[in-house]
């Protein structure tokens, strides 16, 4: 698989701590087949456990990277991949594309977090909105949230609003 800039939103499949030129390394294997190394020299240590942490390590000793489940496999990250170019030791010089952040998923607002993240801005958005429809000359559609309760679909308590 080719791996080309971009942001995606992926989970870790593999992970561990190895060796490299005599340093210990944080290795982070990717669904999209990109591969992540945190080092823990200079300031990187900051840097690197912020990442684990974000990636889904739950655990409280760096060691336990080495343990199968370690990482929580379910939870997704952006991550954000950039060429990179470099000179090797024959003085070519080469461009890869790696993985530079390791980034939370935002999640979406529920209809209650929406509705007091909004506040009293809803007139004026919906305003703005409008504006900007009349604008591009582009017709709004109605969107209309259906009810768990039409065509006979399963209810949770998770559906009821009280």
């Amino acid at each position: 698989m080719s791996l080309v800039p971009g942001n995606y939103v992926v989970t870790v499949v593999e992970h561990g701590l190895v060796k490299q030129n005599g340093k210990v390394v944080a290795t982070l294997m990717f669904s999209n087949g990109a591969k992540w190394n945190g080092y823990f020299t200079g300031g990187a240590g900051a840097i690197t456990t912020m990442a684990l942490v974000t990636a889904g390590f739950n655990g409280t000793k760096l060691e336990q990277l080495n343990i199968d489940g370690a990482i929580d496999k379910t939870r997704k990250v952006e991550i954000v991949m950039q060429d990179e170019t470099w000179t090797n030791e024959k003085g070519e010089e080469k461009t890869s594309c790696k993985v530079r952040f390791i980034n939370r998923v935002a999640e979406k607002l529920s209809d209650k977090d929406l509705a007091v993240t909004l506040g009293g801005m809803g007139a004026e958005l919906d305003a703005h909105l409008a504006a900007a429809r009349e604008e591009l000359g582009v017709k709004g559609v109605a969107i209309v949230k259906k009810s768990p309760l039409q065509a006979g679909a399963d209810v949770t308590a998770d559906d009821l609003p009280f």
